[in-house]
């Protein structure tokens, strides 16, 4: 068989258990990294590309959806870093492995993890303290972060955690006011662009020292549905005050 063949067979969804076996055991890697994201292989022959050689394989079954947690649990101690932060960053990974990994040696990894909407809360709430401002970056950045969380993070000394924190629609309006009176041009700009602020805040914004600040609170979707409520009701008025003189016209041409 032919590679293009094989790689077509590792990659189809209705591959046989029997099939999968072999091509599991193919020389070319990129066959059996093709069985390994297979979401249809069977739970053995995933577990037993988890050990594989090759880390292109292994990366393929810690992103796989139907890898089974005992699987995962091993991949959570691949000596590559890159499947680490890959299962780090897969939506479903169990909490229990995650809070794993969010301890683990490397920020690349503990970073997926600070972004991952699957994280249990008290690992949110434990790297709000990471040493490492990339981390705390993706945290704030975070939907599920806990707001207590995000109140922590708002005094952080990285101009870019703040700037996360900024962008995050889930920020309390509390916070997002704070934000807006920083120093920093950048993170009043996360905040104008933010399609969660409130009005009052967007007020203040648009007076701001920045032209780039000024003119960003102006093309925020808060400010536009704002105007374009005003339009509908100052065209409904005009269009009232038309058909008002054009009524009055056309009496006074009857009445000639």
């Amino acid at each position: 068989m032919r590679l293009k063949e094989r790689l077509a067979l590792a990659a189809s969804g209705e591959t046989s258990p029997l099939q999968f076996e072999r091509l599991a055991l193919d020389k070319n890697a990129k066959v059996r990294e093709g069985v390994a994201g297979n979401p249809k292989a069977p739970p053995e022959i995933l577990a037993a590309l988890a050990r594989d050689r090759n880390a292109d394989v292994r990366w393929g079954v810690a992103w796989n959806a139907a890898t089974p947690p005992d699987v995962l649990a091993v991949l959570a101690k691949d000596e590559s870093m890159m499947v680490r932060q890959r299962l780090a960053r897969r939506p479903n990974t169990p909490p229990r492995i995650l809070a794993a990994l969010a301890k683990d040696e490397s920020a690349v990894v503990r970073r997926g993890v600070a972004g991952n909407s699957n994280m249990p809360r008290q690992v949110l709430v434990a790297l709000a303290g990471d040493e490492n401002a990339e981390v705390r970056q993706f945290l704030a950045r975070n939907h599920k972060t806990p707001r207590q969380v995000l109140a922590a993070l708002v005094r952080d000394r990285n101009a870019d955690v703040r700037r996360g924190l900024a962008k995050n629609s889930n920020t309390p309006p509390k916070i997002l006011a704070i934000l807006a009176k920083g120093r920093n041009a950048e993170v009043r700009l996360s905040v104008a662009g933010n399609s969660n602020t409130p009005p009052e805040i967007l007020a203040a914004l648009a007076e701001d020292r920045n032209a780039v600040v000024r003119s960003t609170v102006a093309v925020n979707s808060t400010t536009l549905r704002k105007f374009w409520r005003r339009w509908r009701r100052m065209r409904t008025w005009v269009d009232t005050w038309i058909w008002r003189v054009t009524q009055i016209c056309r009496q006074m041409f009857l009445r000639r």
